[in-house]
């Protein structure tokens, strides 16, 4: 078994497409670019952008990543750089691909390229909210090396937004358990920064504990809202506790006044159901309880980034799809780029199999995938239809009023 194992790892290591089949398989030369977009593809692109407002839409969920290049400050789990941790290592070298960004000395610096220049090619002419990561702590508030994945700093994101402000709205991240989190807050706050990024799984966290009553004044004063992800986390698993994830823990700050957007509708994961008896059920079922209770009507969201990957077809998007204006109009829009660039979790033929998208439309939203991800993932969820009723996403459920 470990002679198989070392064989895959240097199979991989050694091969330049593997990584390519799955993910970050695009079109780099300007010229081949423009011959991907054809008349078919152009028709999907008319499609998406026609009776909607871009003045209104906001991506709620674009991922800063880097190593560390370029004084940005990201610090990276040593794992990830390691082939001995294989999963890890395996799942760096994805997204390094997915980002369409080659090793060297500048490779934060070259994400940020490749990021502005896909939103700007693309026509993709709203705010882009970049989200910071805070590191993982423990309930005494001590930092947790071992447990943190990865660390994208507020002043890199509140950076990067300045420097390309047309599209870019910056998202602090605050673990709540830091002993400096309101200093933190008040910090940003007082600079107009009105976002923050939370992944409880991987980051430690309980969005429901007790000692977070001062944290959710402080976020209610400088009218902040937390972008909380829900259900099971798998993009970064350094030492997850996966319970964290559950929805009704948000509860908390919702009944404080808090707002909130839930990323990806919990759209995989079974949680316990603390209304009846601790049960076990999905995830999504939980956020669309909350999605139907009129107190938080005004304080609740839910981006849709992530519910097309091709494991989550069965689960919340049939019933984001299918719900009604009042409820979609509760709904965000949200890429969680450079997730949907690893082409594996968005499989076109099985999205047609299932009845998300016609047969005609795979090729010519591969060509997009090829030539522009962001600008690919924006049609997708623009011309996406529910199997059964044909439904679609309406303009409502992309805006962020």
């Amino acid at each position: 078994m470990k002679i198989l194992f070392l064989v895959c790892i240097l199979l991989l290591a050694s091969c330049r497409l593997s990584p390519m089949r799955v993910a970050g398989d695009f079109e780099f030369d300007p010229a081949k670019q423009k011959l991907l977009i054809g008349e078919a593809e152009n028709k999907l692109i008319k499609q998406a952008f026609a009776n909607i407002d871009l003045s209104r839409i906001r991506d709620s969920h674009v991922h800063l990543v880097g190593v560390g290049h370029n004084h940005s400050g990201i610090e990276l789990n040593p794992a990830h750089k390691s082939v001995f941790n294989f999963k890890s290592w395996l799942r760096y070298k994805l997204f390094l691909t997915a980002s369409g960004v080659k090793e060297s000395g500048h490779m934060d610096k070259a994400y940020i390229d490749r990021l502005t220049g896909l939103i700007r090619s693309g026509g993709l002419k709203y705010k882009h909210h970049v989200l910071a990561f805070d590191r993982h702590y423990n309930i005494k508030g001590e930092k947790v090396p071992s447990h943190t994945d990865m660390y994208i700093p507020n002043q890199y994101a509140y950076d990067m937004s300045q420097e390309n402000s047309d599209i870019f709205e910056p998202v602090i991240s605050v673990h709540p358990y830091r002993k400096d989190a309101i200093a933190e807050l008040d910090k940003w706050g007082a600079k107009g920064v009105k976002f923050i990024k939370w992944l409880p799984n991987a980051m430690g966290m309980d969005p429901s504990h007790a000692s977070l009553e001062e944290f959710y004044k402080t976020v209610k004063k400088w009218d902040m809202t937390i972008l909380s992800h829900v259900g099971i986390e798998k993009s970064v698993e350094a030492e997850a506790n996966q319970n964290l994830g559950n929805p009704l823990l948000l509860r908390k700050p919702l009944d404080m006044g808090v707002k909130i957007i839930m990323a990806h509708c919990a759209s995989s994961g079974d949680f316990e159901d603390f209304d009846n008896g601790n049960k076990v059920v999905a995830g999504h079922l939980l956020v669309f309880r909350m999605l139907n209770n009129p107190a938080y009507k005004n304080l609740l969201k839910v981006d849709m980034s992530a519910t097309m990957t091709g494991d989550r077809l069965d689960r919340a998007i049939l019933m984001m799809l299918n719900a009604p204006p009042n409820i979609q109009s509760m709904f965000v829009y949200g890429s969680d780029y450079p997730v949907p660039a690893v082409n594996m979790f968005l499989p076109l033929k099985k999205l047609f199999k299932h009845g998300f998208i016609t047969e005609e439309q795979i090729k010519p939203l591969r060509n997009l995938y090829k030539a522009n991800p962001m600008l690919f993932t924006f049609v997708l969820y623009r011309l996406a239809k529910h199997p059964e009723t044909g439904k679609k996403f309406i303009p409502e459920a992309f805006y962020f009023d």
